[in-house]
């Protein structure tokens, strides 16, 4: 595999290196149906109209920038459609080359005290925190103390070698998520801490160095995870030899003036008005979420979106069109090959129908936030909220429409980049493909890298479907035959049949949400087992070093099950026979794998955060 580049990323306009890649994706959680985004603005201007506007105030002494009173009328219905002013709610402020027009809030910052939220109020603003962080970094590298080249374990060398697979890891790949670490999260659920319980930065510091292994080799894809921006924070503070939170506060905050906004670092008390985190419980009703952790990297940051404002407006303040005049903020971030990614330093490089914009969610406990950057016209939006569900993203693009109008949202939503030439994808041949090439193509297969499974149908449409784990029904229209090259209608997924209607061999798949350095293999499974075929020799307790879990495989009357940690036991819904050894899909859409050659001895975990996490068998736990 390619080994990944010892110099600096080649800095390229920023405004034409969004555009490039514009229409690759973003989370695709985050992705929004222009169906959706149009009832809910009607739903809004219905709820304005029963209950009143939200508060807001002209936030621009600037006439020529201002919003229109139909504007600030849409933005208004925009906040009135979060939900009852008596409810946890959303601060919403918006921009217009560089200066706040619009601020306004709707909601309680405390159910408690029945304080409303302002503009003014603090929230948690989870991963939205990224950005801050790795303009740390960007600051570090332009004082000489770090280099984007440099292998991390110069600073950090408590991370294993063989968690990287032997390769070095550079401050590049942890900014940009091609790094290829384990996520935290998903390893302390498998060992059974729950997410609402606390943890600091040496609990942290422990997983990371047990890790003896990645989900891929640095370089060779990108994948979204908190892991590289918890240890990007670590080496930020050894290069300077200060916290986080004190180079944000002086060389950030301070000069932006943004005196509302600090890293929570455990070291200061919080705010006397941060707004409390809401989740509803199981009879509806609104509670605080849970505590907060004091681990700065992947979150960390209170802030307000009056302070969101101000970082937003330096996208359009500063020549180059980056804050600070650090260019890889807007500047995407590239495999080991050269391929661009979807992701800048800390921020999301995507397009809202034809529009490249900068963006990027963030979501704890009851916290939601969203910032957007629109560089084409030069609008700019962020959005806090303190109820969990509020979707800030479709609050903010909602807020970009009335800005930009139509052209901000073209079909809908945001949109993966299309893996095809849009002349070429309009050309592909209309109707169902050949039922024999469907029949030859139908059945499961298996990604060994991946840990995933995809099974291949015919719709009811006639066309050929895609369904997997973390991978919900997809349409593909087929493009090229005899290869029978596939691809979905928006040219987010590329399915490749090398051997068509011949059948069998394996899929090369590309997705453009997730772009590699080489496609992914899915190879056809041999047999379906029923329960009775999957081998007994697989029951019993395994467990997994790196993450100090325990997963245990039973049988029961309606099959075979697993447990993993503490956590519910789950159906086995699919077993498979494939070239790589045993294959076993959950209820919750986990895979395992039993490897050919280790079957009772060792078990693979993967899902759609994880991949591959090796469980070896242990003694049976004692009675």
């Amino acid at each position: 595999m390619p080994t990944p580049p010892a110099a600096r990323p080649r800095v390229v306009r920023p405004l034409a290196a969004i555009a490039s890649i514009a229409r690759a994706s973003c989370v695709r959680a985050s992705c929004v149906r222009a169906s959706c985004v149009r009832a809910s603005l009607l739903a809004g201007v219905a709820l304005l109209a029963r209950t009143g506007a939200a508060q807001s105030s002209p936030a621009s002494s600037d006439g020529s920038a201002a919003v229109s009173p139909d504007e600030r009328r849409a933005l208004d219905g925009v906040l009135a459609s979060v939900g009852a002013d008596s409810e946890p709610g959303c601060a919403l402020t918006v921009l217009r080359a560089g200066r706040p027009v619009y601020a306004g809030a709707r909601g309680r910052a405390s159910l408690a005290t029945g304080a409303p939220i302002t503009p003014r109020t603090p929230f948690y603003v989870g991963s939205v925190s990224k950005q801050f962080v790795a303009a740390t970094a960007m600051l570090a590298v332009r004082d000489g103390r770090l280099r984007l080249a440099d292998d991390v374990r110069r600073h950090f060398p408590e991370l294993d070698r063989a968690a990287t697979g032997g390769r070095p890891l550079t401050v590049a790949q942890l900014l940009g998520h091609t790094n290829g670490l384990r996520e935290y999260e998903s390893l302390r659920e498998l060992a059974g801490h729950d997410l609402r319980e606390p943890y600091g930065v040496a609990d942290l510091l422990a997983l990371v160095r047990r890790q003896r292994g990645g989900d891929f080799a640095p370089g060779e894809e990108h994948a979204y995870n908190n892991t590289g921006y918890f240890v990007l924070a670590r080496v930020v503070e050894r290069a300077l030899g200060r916290p986080v939170g004190d180079v944000a506060r002086t060389r950030i905050f301070a000069p932006l003036a943004m005196t509302r906004s600090a890293f929570r670092d455990g070291r200061a008390p919080d705010p006397s008005d941060l707004a409390v985190g809401y989740g509803r419980d199981s009879s509806g009703r609104w509670v605080p979420a849970g505590p907060r952790h004091t681990v700065v990297g992947a979150g960390g940051l209170l802030t307000t979106v009056e302070d969101l404002g101000r970082w937003l407006a330096a996208f359009d303040t500063t020549p180059g069109g980056a804050p600070l005049g650090l260019e890889e903020m807007v500047t995407p971030q590239r495999l080991a090959n050269g391929l661009p990614t979807v992701y800048t330093a800390g921020l999301f490089a995507v397009a809202l129908g034809a529009r490249p914009v900068l963006q990027h969610y963030g979501a704890y406990l009851g916290y939601e936030a969203f910032v957007l950057h629109d560089p084409v016209d030069r609008v700019g939006v962020a959005v806090t909220c303190n109820r969990q569900g509020s979707a800030p993203y479709a609050l903010a693009h909602r807020a970009l429409r009335v800005l930009v109008g139509a052209a901000a949202d073209g079909s809908g939503g945001y949109r993966p980049r299309s893996l095809v030439a849009p002349s070429t994808l309009a050309a592909f041949p209309p109707g169902a493909p050949p039922a024999p090439l469907l029949a030859a193509l139908a059945g499961a297969y298996y990604a060994p890298r991946t840990g995933e499974v995809w099974w291949l149908s015919r719709d009811s449409t006639g066309a050929l479907s895609v369904r997997g784990t973390g991978q919900g029904p997809t349409a593909l229209r087929l493009q090229a035959p005899p290869e029978a090259r596939f691809v979905s209608d928006e040219g987010a997924i590329e399915l490749v049949a090398p051997r068509g209607a011949d059948g069998g061999g394996a899929l090369r798949v590309r997705r453009a949400w997730r772009p590699t350095v080489a496609a992914d293999t899915f190879v056809r499974v041999a047999r379906e087992l029923s329960p009775a075929e999957v081998p007994a020799a697989l029951d019993g307790a395994y467990a997994s070093a790196d993450a100090g879990a325990r997963l245990v495989l039973t049988r029961a009357s309606d099959g075979v099950r697993a447990r993993v940690g503490d956590g519910a036991s789950r159906r086995v819904h699919s077993a498979f026979e494939h070239a790589t050894g045993i294959v076993l899909v959950l209820e919750n859409d986990w895979v395992l794998l039993a490897p050919r050659g280790a079957i009772g001895r060792e078990l693979r975990l993967s899902h759609a955060a994880l991949r591959q996490l090796p469980f070896t068998r242990a003694a049976a736990a004692a009675p």
